[in-house]
């Protein structure tokens, strides 16, 4: 009996290694995998990537109209048993390409689909009362909505908004309060803390996630001659909330802080730290 045919629709491939590399391990054991993201030249295990140059975070709509009908072709051409797609964008847009193929198909194409939302994004947060409101509702329901999808999220909050926004009751989802970890990479350190604090700050360069009060409090410790190590470490993203390529260099200039940039063992640095 031949694997099931499972296909990923990703548009940041970092994230996707960093928090779905384990999962995707597993799952190659039993099902065909083909994951389509944009191709940086990174590799997930043995599974074969597809390039599809998925913009993140941004609108673009005629780029993006032309991503939609690249996934449906490519539905059309595999009839995957299962389709996965993580992400708020890259979610709505695989929904409408399932929605077109199970219409044109008139049913006989009917896989099963997965939609993961990290979080819900800006253009699903705090929306105001506007043109724009109703179109993005509109066109979220028309993807999304349909008591056969399955959705998984990261908090109950995100949960319960896009449930707001489908109109569908989502409390059989699953919600993961976190993005996971793999228990076979992440343990607890039984390492004695030392004379000195060490304090880490790790995930992407986002004025947001509080980057720059990390370092004003750095610099306040350091100031004061004080026994505490600050170590930061992330990556930039394609967002307007990301650090600039010069804010960045400044980090790694900050005598305050000892900036690592990118760390791909991660599991080593955690158990050296303490905050």
């Amino acid at each position: 009996m031949l694997p099931k045919k499972l296909e990923f629709f990703i548009n940041d491939p970092h994230y996707f290694r960093a928090h779905r590399q384990h999962v995707i391990e597993r799952l190659a054991e039993y099902f065909d995998i083909t994951i389509n993201m944009p191709n940086d030249g990174e590799t997930v295990s043995s599974v074969p990537i597809r390039d599809l140059q998925l913009t993140a975070h941004r609108l673009a709509f005629g780029t993006d109209i032309l991503t939609i009908v690249w996934i449906f072709l490519r539905l059309l051409v595999t009839r995957p048993d299962i389709v996965y797609a993580v992400t708020a964008k890259t979610c709505v847009m695989t929904g409408f390409a399932i929605r077109a193929l199970r219409l044109l198909s008139f049913g006989t194409i009917d896989p099963v689909a997965v939609f993961t939302f990290p979080g819900l994004g800006r253009g699903l947060k705090q929306l105001k009362q506007s043109i724009w409101q109703f179109l993005v509702i509109f066109l979220v329901r028309l993807a999304l909505k349909n008591e056969a999808y399955r959705f998984t999220f990261e908090t109950k909050e995100d949960c319960d908004a896009l449930g707001k926004i489908l109109g569908l009751d989502l409390r059989s989802s699953l919600v993961a309060a976190g993005t996971g970890l793999d228990l076979n990479r992440f343990w607890v350190s039984d390492r004695p803390r030392e004379g000195r604090v060490n304090v880490l700050f790790a995930g992407r360069l986002l004025k947001s996630k509080g980057i720059f009060e990390f370092v004003s409090t750095a610099e306040r410790f350091a100031s004061q001659s004080a026994n505490i190590c600050f170590t930061a470490c992330g990556w930039a993203s394609q967002t307007s909330d990301c650090l600039t390529p010069s804010e960045i260099e400044e980090l790694r200039c900050n005598d305050s802080i000892n900036f690592l940039g990118m760390v791909n063992d991660m599991p080593a640095l955690l158990a050296t730290t303490d905050i």
